[in-house]
């Protein structure tokens, strides 16, 4: 009878698992959440519903519970990779970008072969300033998932900081060869350009990423700058109008517009420009300073 018991209680929490899984992976985490807390219910040292339900917990803003889980977690498995994983991402969440890294260094040593892992602590060290030792991580990202254009972005994005932007062409051109539909590569290849002063290509790369994604927001500001800086102003006062069109809080978007309307000689819609921007950021110098 006990043995029996056992087995129901397995596939029922097997059956909960799995249907936790594909409802979080469509998005639904509230129904999620009720089925790993079940599950829980059934059996509270099953360490993949801690997992999921910590990254549930973060996604919606309740990371100290999200914490406690995977703490859980580890008391039960010291030793599980996948758990040492889970809590970097909670930490990243909560801003304890140190703690983090420590806990994806953990993970790493215990399983050398899972991309993700090498992703996640690349992106942890770029946070820390440890730009070199995150191109290292992203690389080993790419030797296990090859076709990963993501990994390569990123490996852009450090060259970029390095001000090695030749480097960084090199990695977005990559890219957007695996995937020819990341407007993110052709974005980010666009500002590498920028900073190389080949003002036309950046705007040619810029363009393409808009015509993949029309309501790229970074790149709607950045067509409107490359324009300024090729003295276009009433052509760039359409691409902010284009970002502000498409994210009316977009207090950049807003204080560049007002420099296109101030170069254009129309000072009082400059000013409105520049007010509309320090009201969205009160912080915002430059707004300030324009104004």
């Amino acid at each position: 009878m006990g043995a029996k018991h056992n087995l129901s209680s397995s596939v029922q929490a097997d059956h909960l698992l799995n249907a936790g899984i594909a409802l979080q992976r469509d998005g639904n985490l509230l129904a999620a959440k009720s089925l790993y807390e079940q599950l829980l219910g059934i059996d509270d040292k099953n360490i993949p519903a801690l997992q999921l339900l910590a990254l549930v917990y973060s996604s919606t803003g309740e990371s100290g519970n999200s914490l406690k889980l995977i703490d859980h977690a580890l008391k039960v498995d010291a030793f599980n990779a996948a758990s040492h994983h889970s809590k970097g991402f909670v930490m990243m969440a909560l801003g304890r970008v140190s703690e983090a890294l420590n806990s994806y260094d953990r993970a790493v040593a215990l399983k050398t072969d899972d991309a993700t892992f090498f992703k996640d602590r690349g992106i942890a060290r770029c946070e820390c300033g440890l730009v070199t030792e995150a191109i290292s991580d992203f690389e080993q990202a790419l030797e296990l998932t090859p076709t990963d254009s993501s990994l390569l972005n990123y490996v852009g994005i450090c060259f970029n900081n390095l001000g090695a932007h030749d480097k960084a062409i090199q990695a977005f051109k990559k890219a957007a060869e695996i995937d020819p539909l990341s407007a993110e590569a052709h974005y980010d290849r666009s500002e590498a350009l920028k900073n190389l002063s080949r003002i036309d290509d950046a705007l040619a790369s810029v363009d393409k990423a808009l015509e993949i994604c029309p309501g790229l927001d970074a790149a709607l500001l950045s067509r409107g700058d490359l324009l300024m800086l090729l003295d276009k102003p009433r052509d760039a006062l359409i691409a902010y109008d284009d970002a502000i069109r498409h994210d009316q809080t977009f207090a950049r978007a807003h204080n560049n517009r007002g420099f296109a309307l101030y170069k254009l000689g129309a000072l009082e819609r400059a000013l409105q420009s520049y007010e509309r921007a320090v009201e969205l950021e009160p912080d915002y110098p430059e707004a300030h300073w324009n104004r």
